[in-house]
């Protein structure tokens, strides 16, 4: 999987690395209704299990 410079290996997301993020940063608040979901989504994407698909520019 090619994660990007942003985006931590799965050994290195921690509930509480998860936790400045999410509190850091006001987009992710404005994506996300709760820490947890923001929290699942971002385990998922770093594992390989989810993909964000997006139009080149």
């Amino acid at each position: 999987m090619r994660q990007d410079k942003t985006t931590p290996a799965p050994q290195e997301l921690t509930d509480e690395k998860l936790r400045a993020e999410w509190e850091r940063d006001p987009k992710a608040r404005a994506e996300f209704m709760n820490f947890a979901d923001f929290a699942s989504f971002a385990k998922a994407q770093a594992s390989g299990k989810l993909r964000i698909l997006r139009r080149p520019e």
